[in-house]
C-alpha cells in the first residue's frame, strides 16, 4: 500500500485535534463560503503530510531506489526546520520507509479523482478540488512543510469579513527530481489561466554572500493574473535539493532566505528546537505548529471582535505557541506537545507508549493494525471547538443558536454537560479494528472513558439521539420553534443497544456503551464487535500483542489534570 494509506491509517488523529484552532480562527474570516472551502482544501492538499510509497510499476521508481532516495532524506534536515522563524501556523510530513506493495485504497481514490477531471467527467464547480486531490501523491513522496506566513481580512459589513492578503509557502526536499513538481506546475497554469491575463516572469535572486549565501544568482518564477489582486501571485522554483512554492508575492524569497541562513528560521528559534527535540520531532511523522495570537493579533487588526471571541472560546488566549508532533512505535502511535502558556514552557506526552498502562492495553484487540492511547478529553475539547464555532457567527446566528440549544435539552429534560460530559474521563484510546471494508484513512475506533455513571451517560444519549433537528440560521431574525425546526440528513436509531446513524440506505457512524467506556466507530457493527471484545477483556489476561516497554524503563505518567 502507499505511504498516504499507511500515514492515514497510522495517524488518524493528528491534524483535526492540532488544526481545528487554526481553521476556526480562520474560516469565519472568510465572506465566501466557496472561497473558504477553496483554501481550506487547498491547504489540506498543498501542507498534507501523508507521504506516498510509489508502488506501482509505471509511474513510480523501483523499491530500492525509492529506499534510498528515503534514507538520504532523512539524513537531510528535516524541511519544517528551513521556515521562516515567524511563521503563523506550519503543518509538516514525511514519507514512510517501507517495502509492502499492497494496493492502497486511498491512492485509487485519488487517481480516480484526476482521472475524472481530465475527461471531463468531474462538475465544473468542482474541478479545482479533483486537481488537488490528484495531485496529492506527488506531494507526498518527498519531506515537505507548509506554513502560513501572514494573513489579513477586511469588513464587508456588520460581522462579515473577506480575505484581504494571504501569503503561504511549501517547502519539499525533491533533491534533483524537479521535473515532476514543474511539470505539474505547468499544467496548474494551463488549466487556469492563459497569456491573454496573465504572464509568467522570471525573477533572479542574489543572496548576500556575507551571510553564507551562494554566490551566484538564483532563478525563480513569478505568475501574475490581473483577474486576481497585486499580492496574489504564484512563485516557484529550487534552492540545492529544495523546492520552494509560494502563493503571495514576495514569499519565496522570504523562506529563501530562511533556508539558506539569510534570515532567522524555526531550526535557529530556542523554543523551536527545545521543543522539536522534545517532542521526538525527528522521528515523527507529523509536525503541526500553531501562534494562536499571533494569528489573533494579525486577524484583529481589522476584525478584533471576532478573533477575540473564537480565541477567547478555544481557551487559548494564553497560549504563545504550540507545537503538536506524531510518529510510530511499532504498532503504537505517539503523540507529544510541547506549549508555551503565559510565558512557561509545558511539554506533554500525550501518546506515549512507555507509559501506557496495562488495564489500557487490555482493550486493545490483537488484530488491530495501530492503535493509541491518548491523556486527551473530549470533554474539554469539544465545548471549546463548538463554543468557537458559535463564536465565529454573526450576533443573530449565535442568538439563534444558542436559543434552539437550550429549547432542545430543556425539551429532553438533559444537561449535555452534567449528564454526559462531565462524566467522562481523560483517556482515549483508538484503534484500527475491525478495518474498515474500503480502507478509508481516519475511519476508526474510538473508546472514551466514564470516570463517572455509564447508566447516565446511556440515558443521556437515549434521550439525545431520538430524532433531532438543526436550527434554522437562514432565518436568524427569530429564533425557530420547535415545530419549525429543519430535520437532518443523518436520522438516529438504535438496534441491540447500539445507536447508529442512517443516511439513506447507509448505516454511518455507531455508538455504545459498555461499563467504563463510551464506544463510537464507522458503523453499528463495528460498535458490536468491540463491545463484545470489551466484555471478554475484562475476565481475560492481556495476551495482544500490543507494544510494551522494558518494565525497569516503564514510567507511570502523573495525574492529567486540566491545563487552564
Amino acid at each position: 500500500m502507499t505511504a498516504f494509506s499507511a500515514n492515514c491509517r497510522a495517524l488518524f488523529p493528528t491534524p483535526h485535534f492540532a488544526l481545528a484552532p487554526a481553521g476556526v480562527i480562520l474560516m469565519p474570516m472568510l465572506h465566501s463560503l466557496r472561497t473558504r472551502l477553496l483554501i481550506l482544501t487547498g491547504v489540506f492538499s498543498l501542507c498534507s503530510p501523508f507521504g506516498f510509497r510509489l508502488a506501482d510499476a509505471q509511474t513510480h521508481p523501483a523499491q530500492e531506489s525509492v529506499t534510498a532516495s528515503l534514507s538520504a532524506q532523512a539524513r537531510a534536515p528535516s524541511p519544517i526546520t528551513l521556515l521562516p522563524a515567524d511563521a503563523m501556523a506550519v503543518y509538516a510530513g514525511r514519507p514512510v520507509a517501507t517495502t509492502d506493495h499492497q494496493p492502497s485504497t486511498a491512492a485509487g481514490f485519488l487517481a480516480l479523482a484526476g482521472t475524472a477531471r481530465q475527461m471531463g467527467l468531474w462538475p465544473r464547480g468542482g474541478r479545482h478540488y479533483a486537481d488537488m486531490l490528484s495531485a496529492l501523491p506527488l506531494l507526498g513522496r518527498y519531506p515537505h512543510a507548509g506554513a502560513l506566513l501572514d494573513v489579513t481580512v477586511s469588513p464587508i459589513g456588520a460581522d462579515s469579513h473577506r480575505l484581504n492578503t494571504l501569503h503561504a509557502v511549501v517547502l519539499v526536499r525533491c533533491g534533483e527530481e524537479v521535473e515532476l513538481i514543474e511539470r505539474r506546475i505547468a499544467y496548474a497554469i494551463r488549466a487556469y489561466t492563459n497569456d491573454q491575463v496573465s504572464h509568467v516572469e522570471q525573477v533572479d535572486w542574489r543572496p548576500d554572500s556575507s551571510l553564507g549565501g551562494p554566490d551566484t544568482p538564483i532563478t525563480y518564477h513569478r505568475l501574475l493574473d490581473s483577474r486576481l489582486p497585486e499580492w496574489a501571485a504564484c512563485e516557484w522554483g529550487p534552492i540545492d535539493d529544495l523546492y520552494i512554492v509560494g502563493f503571495g508575492t514576495g514569499t519565496w524569497e522570504h523562506a529563501a532566505r530562511a533556508a539558506t541562513g539569510q534570515a532567522p528560521s524555526l531550526g535557529a528559534d530556542p523554543w523551536f528546537r527545545q521543543a522539536y527535540a522534545d517532542c521526538r520531532g525527528p522521528d515523527a511523522q507529523i509536525a503541526v505548529l500553531l501562534d494562536p495570537l499571533r494569528i489573533r493579533d494579525r486577524i484583529g487588526q481589522t476584525a478584533p471582535d471576532p478573533a477575540d471571541r473564537v480565541i477567547g472560546a478555544l481557551q487559548m488566549n494564553r497560549y504563545q505557541k504550540s507545537l503538536h508532533t506524531f510518529g510510530r512505535l511499532e504498532r503504537a502511535i505517539t503523540c507529544y506537545s510541547a506549549s508555551s502558556i503565559d510565558g512557561q514552557y509545558t511539554f506533554t506526552p500525550v501518546s506515549d507508549p512507555h507509559a501506557f498502562r496495562s488495564e489500557h492495553l487490555a482493550l486493545i484487540p490483537p488484530e488491530a493494525e495501530h492503535y493509541a492511547i491518548m491523556r486527551w478529553s473530549l470533554a474539554r475539547w469539544l465545548p471549546r471547538v463548538v463554543r468557537a464555532y458559535v463564536a465565529s457567527r454573526s450576533e443573530q446566528h449565535r442568538a439563534t443558536i444558542n436559543t434552539w440549544w437550550d429549547d432542545l435539552q430543556t425539551e429532553l429534560s438533559i444537561n449535555v454537560q452534567q449528564d454526559l460530559l462531565d462524566q467522562l474521563g481523560e483517556t482515549t484510546v483508538l484503534h484500527t479494528y475491525p478495518p474498515h471494508p474500503l480502507g478509508v484513512p481516519f475511519l476508526c475506533t474510538f473508546l472514551f472513558e466514564i470516570k463517572g455513571d455509564p447508566a447516565r451517560v446511556e440515558r443521556t444519549l437515549a434521550r439525545l439521539l431520538t430524532p433531532v433537528s438543526t436550527p434554522d440560521t437562514q432565518s436568524a431574525s427569530q429564533p425557530a420553534a420547535p415545530s419549525d425546526r429543519k430535520p437532518c440528513i443523518l436520522q438516529a436509531r438504535r438496534a441491540d443497544g447500539i445507536w447508529y446513524w442512517q443516511a439513506g440506505i447507509f448505516a454511518v457512524l455507531g455508538l455504545g456503551v459498555d461499563d467504563n467506556w463510551l464506544v463510537l466507530s464507522f458503523s453499528p457493527e463495528a460498535v458490536r464487535q468491540n463491545l463484545a471484545y470489551l466484555r471478554a477483556a475484562r475476565t481475560a489476561p492481556v495476551t495482544q500483542g500490543a507494544f510494551r516497554p522494558d518494565r525497569g524503563a516503564r514510567v507511570e505518567p502523573e495525574p492529567y489534570g486540566d491545563e487552564d
